[in-house]
């Protein structure tokens, strides 16, 4: 995780503080490292968690989202909306004030296409309103 704080200029967050800042947060699975920063063209309280629906010992697939205030992004319905692609589909929700966008994590030691995340959620997020300039 220090690796890839570094290479995105972030900082690391207790999980446990993050959760409990969002009980109601929509990314399904308890996080278990979460990382908080400005990425490029995302405001500074943007977000890279990556959750697990099972102690990590006995899981290796979770989830690598991304996480914004939600802005003018109105509310999705519960388990939130599927992204469809051929080679990294997603799914996004906005619940109580956060704007969450992920992708599925399925081999050990391997956070998802992180760029791609980065990249087609800050899409989303414009899409959405819950960054200016859609």
């Amino acid at each position: 995780m220090h690796g890839l704080a570094r290479s995105y200029g972030l900082v690391l967050e207790d999980p446990q503080a993050y959760a409990a800042a969002f009980p109601t947060n929509p990314v399904p699975g308890t996080p278990w490292a979460v990382l908080r920063g400005g990425l490029p063209g995302l405001p500074g309280t943007a977000r890279l968690a990556l959750h697990s629906e099972a102690p990590l010992a006995r899981s290796i697939t979770g989830r690598t989202a991304l996480l914004l205030p939600a802005g003018d992004a109105a509310p999705t319905p519960p388990g939130g909306i599927p992204i469809t692609s051929p080679s990294d589909p997603m799914r996004y929700a906005v619940r109580d004030g956060v704007f969450a966008v992920w992708v599925l994590r399925r081999q050990a030691l391997h956070l998802g296409d992180v760029d791609g995340l980065l990249a087609r959620g800050t899409a989303l997020a414009r899409a959405t309103g819950a960054l200016p300039g859609s």
